[in-house]
């Protein structure tokens, strides 16, 4: 499950560049498993 530590990290850096980075340091799982890091795990962890 994606997570950040904003606002604080924006000290550092900015919401946009965190997501990005990771995003891009994923682009080796499936469409499935990219999914779920980003959703479909909170989906279920908080019963959206």
């Amino acid at each position: 499950m994606y997570a950040s530590n904003f606002p604080t990290d924006s000290v550092f850096t900015t919401y946009r560049h965190n997501y990005d980075g990771f995003s891009q340091a994923i682009t080796t799982l499936s469409d499935s498993e990219q999914d779920k890091i980003f959703r479909g795990n909170a989906r279920q962890w908080y019963r959206f």
